[in-house]
């Protein structure tokens, strides 16, 4: 990934690599460790967006453990709006350093999130949350940018559906061609409709026209006319020929991106392992314990329920509810 990075697409953007190892081979790891190595070129400003909030914690102890002693920063901790740049009295920003240099962790909810709508508050800083974030990308002081990571990246799988968190996931790559992108997903190319975010693989030509519009002329260029044009002309040719072929014309797009140093997708062996049932007997204190927390969950639905109706709370309360209970079991 590391060396693909240091390539250009026709179009003058750096290319994506996708991730695509399975549960517990590490892939937080392999993100670290890329977001160092660009660190160490001189990369200064780099964006990890992940499923939840609660993965930070595990962002910062995976950088910790290669001994990366870069800061970081939440952006669901930055309660204002504004330019980034700007925050020097911000709590979280100040963990950015003076130069406001490090890893940006946020989330994919968060990425949408905004004061305003309408597709001029978008872009604008201090309306929006993904404003937020493009401008501290597009303001760094270095020419060559750092890596944006889209970790659980099939939560932007729906942008044929022009879903508004698919397509601020493109809006953002196409706004900063001079960063790396790297997706990081198990599930990411299971099905040819959901790669259609995945624009820095290389497979087609979509845009390439507008990255180099961005692209000033020099060394970029250069990189980008001894590229190699993709084999489609956009996504409709390249998902209309995967589709009729199946599942074997996956195997060959994945192999396709293998050859071309875009793809790493490995598995843990379960050579040597074994498995057995075994069943937990809970004593009466933890059965009370058990059934007092259910009691209680149904206690906060009515509740919850109760005021949905009533117009005191909104109606998407009941997915942040869900969510705080699966949670609260997890625990």
């Amino acid at each position: 990934a590391a060396r693909r990075f240091r390539r250009r697409l026709p179009g003058g953007a750096r290319p994506g690599f996708l991730l695509g190892d399975g549960t517990g081979c590490g892939k937080g790891r392999c993100i670290a460790a890329l977001i160092l190595d660009q660190w160490n070129r001189g990369a200064r400003r780099h964006v990890w967006i992940s499923a939840t909030a609660d993965l930070y914690s595990d962002a910062i102890r995976d950088l910790q453990d290669l001994g990366a002693s870069i800061p970081c920063a939440s952006l669901s901790r930055v309660r204002a709006y504004g330019a980034l740049d700007t925050m020097h009295n911000n709590p979280e920003v100040k963990k950015l350093g003076k130069n406001c240099e490090g890893v940006l962790f946020l989330t994919y909810a968060m990425l949408v999130s905004a004061r305003s709508k309408g597709v001029e508050a978008q872009s604008d800083p201090s309306l929006s949350r993904f404003g937020q974030v493009q401008t501290w990308l597009t303001q760094a002081r270095e020419m060559e940018g750092g890596l944006i990571c889209f970790d659980e990246a099939h939560k932007a799988k729906n942008l044929d559906q022009n879903t508004k968190g698919a397509r601020l996931v493109d809006e953002l790559q196409r706004g900063c061609p001079n960063y790396a992108v790297l997706y990081a997903s198990a599930t990411g190319a299971t099905e040819v409709g959901h790669m259609q975010y995945m624009s820095r693989l290389g497979l087609w030509c979509d845009n390439y026209h507008a990255f180099a519009a961005n692209e000033s002329e020099g060394d970029a260029s250069g990189a980008a006319a001894d590229a190699e044009r993709p084999p489609f002309e956009d996504f409709d040719r390249f998902r209309s020929l995967v589709s009729r072929g199946g599942m074997p014309a996956m195997e060959l797009v994945a192999m396709q991106l293998k050859s071309m140093g875009a793809l790493s997708c490995r598995s843990l062996a379960f050579t040597g392992t074994s498995f057995e049932l075994a069943t937990v007997r809970l004593d009466t204190t933890a059965r009370a314990q058990y059934d007092a927390s259910c009691e209680l969950w149904r206690d906060i639905r009515r509740m919850l329920d109760l005021a949905i109706n009533q117009g005191i709370a909104r109606k998407h309360a009941r997915g942040e509810f869900w969510a705080a209970q699966q949670r609260f079991y997890k625990g």
